[in-house]
């Protein structure tokens, strides 16, 4: 038998284009959107995380994306985060003074990683 098996890798990150915009300052209990975002992949084959570092450095995981079907951690249905934080499945509320770090994470299926920090104030 002259058959061979062949594994072909993927060495080729995701790239993540973030459209939408945050201001610099927010007042508190503002409510915040998450910007919107595009991601491409050579393989069509991704997951994108979105989290949010608080101040009191807590991190939140806001939304997965896989391939474009997106799975959101504040809609009225999840039962993750207190619904004082939630707004909608694309909003939350900032009620912490201080530093904030948004930062989108695509990754593939080989785990090639690219990952992308906005930053905003909440006074």
């Amino acid at each position: 038998d002259l058959s061979k098996k062949i594994v072909v890798y993927d060495f080729v990150a995701p790239e993540i284009t973030i459209t939408g915009k945050l201001k610099d300052t927010y007042s508190l209990n503002a409510e915040i959107s998450i910007p919107s975002y595009k991601v491409t992949d050579n393989l069509n084959d991704y997951t994108l995380d979105v989290f949010l570092s608080l101040p009191n450095d807590e991190q939140r995981l806001l939304i997965t994306d896989n391939n474009g079907k997106v799975t959101s951690y504040l809609d009225s249905n999840s039962m993750v985060y207190d619904s004082s934080f939630k707004v909608n499945a694309n909003t939350f509320r900032a009620e912490q003074r201080g530093y904030y770090t948004m930062r989108f994470v695509a990754y593939d299926y080989d785990f090639n990683k690219t990952d992308e920090e906005l930053h905003f104030t909440v006074k």
